[in-house]
């Protein structure tokens, strides 16, 4: 591990920095893994009796003990603890299958298109593309391009527009907490007289 953080580090900082700085984690690391540390230090790796304190591991034996200094003790410690199997039994793998259901509602929301504020702008999650009526982008002076013209489907119902407007800005939330959307096109339909 230290081979590791030496090779990392080595262009960054002087071996005098490394040795310091390794020496810090090695006490941290120390400390964490001391129960453990004291654990390998009462039993060797090739003992039978590890598997009955610890059932849900597999000790993969280190071929090599390391002299028992604090350094080369946390070293083999991690290098053991990376190399446990950990064994689980986990079920059989089921498929799972998602329902595909249309979208079939709508809600309201408030927004902003420019300076007009739109009360209750309908969000239909069945709608295939972003519209609004005729009578919006006259008001706010946008051009309608009434050679773009497409065959909307949604939850409302089916219906053609009339043209599209492009690079909308669309606000929407409340003045403290808001997003304002630029609606590269959305699709104008003619206003319904009452």
């Amino acid at each position: 591990m230290k081979d590791q953080f030496d090779s990392y580090y080595a262009k960054k900082y002087t071996v005098k920095e490394r040795n310091k700085v390794w020496e810090i984690v090695a006490k941290k690391h120390l400390t964490i893994f001391q129960p453990f540390i004291k654990l390998l230090n009462r039993q060797s790796p090739n003992s039978s009796n590890h598997k009955d304190m610890n059932q849900n591991y597999d000790i993969v034996p280190y071929p090599n003990i390391p002299e028992n200094t604090e350094f080369r003790s946390l070293n083999y410690a991690i290098k053991v603890y990376q190399g446990a199997q950990i064994t689980r039994n986990w079920p059989n793998p089921f498929e799972v299958d998602f329902l595909k259901i249309e979208p079939n509602d709508v809600a309201t929301i408030l927004c902003r298109i420019g300076d007009l504020i739109i009360a209750h702008a309908i969000l239909d999650t069945g709608a295939d593309d972003s519209l609004f009526t005729d009578n919006i982008p006259e008001y706010l002076g946008i051009k309608i391009d009434k050679k773009n013209v497409h065959k909307l489907t949604g939850t409302v119902g089916d219906s053609q527009s009339i043209g599209t407007s492009y690079n909308v800005p669309i606000t929407i939330g409340t003045e403290e907490d808001f997003i304002t959307v630029i609606e590269k096109e959305i699709s104008v339909i003619p206003t319904k007289k009452d």
